[in-house]
């Protein structure tokens, strides 16, 4: 006999009591016995069910309800010990087939945002891991507010413009990220950030033009996110001004400037870098673009064009002319391919 129904039915005894109240704690304590015996009685018959000689797919699982006892909870957390004891101690408890001849316990509990499962082949061994699973367990109130912190929703920026933007640009704003954003604002929920935070990352334009541009890009980018999403309702980067950093533009050599340019590169002092200076000079390619992936094809020289993105461009122009005749037979490949 339960502890409950030694109490109904001390209650029900009770000289103090009337008929009528003994009548309704006796009905109490005979229900939750009967509860109770139908309940041991399922669990037994689940462990006693033959395995079934019909083919797999069409075998059925057998399920019932799981009774937990109050010493047994008494290692949950304690969010989950209220939410537990107050769906009366309950979870559900399933047989399945499990290969030919054999079969396993799924211990399931699925109720106002709590999705747990443990399964073994042995019942009392899933029981302790259902337990085990329900250890410093959040609410789901903490888990949904857990997903908000600014780190998460970042993640999530990041994973929505792959592919809208270029792979370098994406790249460049996660290493951005890492470096100059903080684990103090990463870890606070976004509903909670204000413009003033952001402003204490936000390093002065004047100093460092680029960086305040793009992490402005950043920010702006997660929180019209987050404000798409439903997340937030206000942008607090909409406070913060819009700066861009200059860009100094390239103005093309005049004709003294390119003969000042020929006649100095021959100086002997130039020799380590003359037919490097060449290549850049005659083929128009960047000092990044002159890499393992520049080589030569047919007398053309190819290399990755690092402007547009990973795409291949092949220079027209022909090797003659003073220094491309040399840059040929040298064997300058070497060098373009890194070595």
């Amino acid at each position: 006999m339960t502890q409950l129904e030694k109490l109904l039915n001390c209650v029900a005894t009770s000289s103090e009591c009337d008929e009528l109240t003994a009548t309704v704690f006796q009905l109490a304590a005979d229900s939750a016995a009967l509860k109770f015996h139908k309940r041991k009685e399922a669990l037994a018959e689940i462990e006693n069910a033959p395995t079934s000689d019909a083919p797999r797919h069409k075998k059925k699982a057998v399920s019932t309800t799981l009774q937990f006892t109050m010493r047994e909870i008494t290692k949950m957390s304690k969010t989950f010990k209220k939410e537990f004891i107050a769906n009366g101690l309950v979870a559900h408890v399933i047989k399945r087939e499990s290969g030919k001849n054999s079969f396993y316990y799924e211990i399931r509990y699925r109720r106002n945002g709590y999705n747990l499962r443990a399964a073994n082949k042995d019942l009392a061994v899933a029981k302790a891991e259902f337990i085990e699973l329900t250890k410093h367990l959040e609410s789901p109130a903490e888990r949904a507010n857990a997903g908000l912190k600014f780190d998460n929703m970042l993640n999530e920026w990041f994973h929505h413009k792959k592919g809208k933007v270029a792979t370098d640009t994406l790249s460049g704003y996660q290493s951005l990220a890492r470096r100059f954003i903080g684990e103090e604002i990463r870890k606070k929920n976004i509903t909670k950030i204000r413009t003033v935070d952001l402003d204490e990352c936000l390093p002065e334009f004047e100093e460092y033009p680029r960086r305040y541009e793009d992490l402005r890009t950043i920010f702006n980018g997660v929180f019209k996110y987050a404000a798409a999403s439903g997340v937030i309702t206000n942008n607090p980067v909409s406070l913060i001004p819009f700066r861009r950093a200059e860009r100094i533009p390239r103005v093309a050599l005049t004709n003294n400037q390119i003969l000042s340019f020929l006649l100095k590169i021959q100086e002997s002092r130039y020799d380590p870098i003359r037919q490097c200076a060449y290549a850049l000079y005659f083929f128009g390619l960047r000092p990044c673009e002159v890499d393992q992936d520049a080589r030569f094809e047919n007398r053309f020289p190819i290399a990755r064009n690092r402007k547009r993105k990973n795409r291949i461009q092949k220079n027209p122009h022909t090797q003659t002319g003073t220094g491309i005749d040399k840059l040929q037979s040298t064997g300058n490949r070497g060098y373009l391919d890194g070595r």
